[in-house]
């Protein structure tokens, strides 16, 4: 197998590090249960001889997504921080958040990396937001965990963000080739520390008002309709 030319390729939160690390291998090391040793194509991912799509094709959606998805998620933050929150714009975020990370499972890889279990986090941490929104409707403490887990997951999104800029960008690489250099710990804590800030106060500001309350009953009311009217 001919070694996959990968400069200038941004293969997004999973793909990255494990497509590298197979590139210009031959075909006596397959990736196994995915690309058999004879049967794989440089800049496919396939399953055995039927390709599943092409891997520059793949990247691009799967960058395109990510930054759908962070544009978005960083609205919806400072909605939730004004307590207005766009059911459209929310609805956008989580959808292109979990194709996000879902896509990033579909570069081959020989094994779990680091960054999948990122993905997998991820994930959950979107369905909890999900949940807080379209089942449980803010009510008790969905509000807050829905809150901390938008800002959660758009943190992910942007850690990424970072990690891309200063493999892309080159005065931000000539500063940390190998990403274990000072400016690039530096940032990545400063990126973390301002998310950190924001998820409490998304957790304190945000009241769920918008997204419909939920009565004690179990149900749910229009959106800004509140509690019930005390009686006289």
């Amino acid at each position: 197998m001919q070694g996959l030319d990968l400069a200038g390729c941004d293969l997004g939160r999973h793909g990255g590090s494990a497509l590298k690390a197979a590139a210009g291998r031959h075909s006596a090391a397959p990736l196994p249960g995915l690309i058999p040793g004879n049967a794989q194509r440089p800049g496919r991912c396939q399953v055995g001889d039927i390709v599943i799509i092409d891997l520059t094709v793949l990247t691009w959606i799967h960058t395109v997504l990510s930054l759908v998805a962070l544009a978005a998620g960083l609205v919806v933050i400072r909605d939730l921080l004004v307590s207005r929150p766009s059911a459209g714009l929310t609805a956008l975020y989580l959808v292109t958040a979990v194709a996000t990370s879902a896509t990033g499972f579909l570069f081959p890889f020989e094994k779990f990396l680091p960054s999948h279990w990122v993905g997998v986090i991820s994930l959950v941490v979107l369905l909890l937001a999900i949940l807080g929104r379209y089942a449980f409707y803010y009510a008790g403490p969905w509000r807050w965990i829905y809150a901390i887990c938008i800002v959660a997951s758009v943190y992910f999104d942007m850690f990424v963000a970072v990690a891309q800029a200063f493999i892309k960008i080159p005065p931000l690489h000539a500063l940390a080739p190998t990403q274990s250099e000072p400016p690039f710990a530096l940032t990545q804590l400063a990126v973390l520390a301002l998310f950190v800030v924001a998820a409490i106060a998304a957790a304190v500001r945000f009241r769920g008002t918008n997204g419909g309350a939920v009565r004690s009953s179990g149900v749910r009311t229009p959106a800004g309709a509140g509690a019930s009217s005390p009686q006289p």
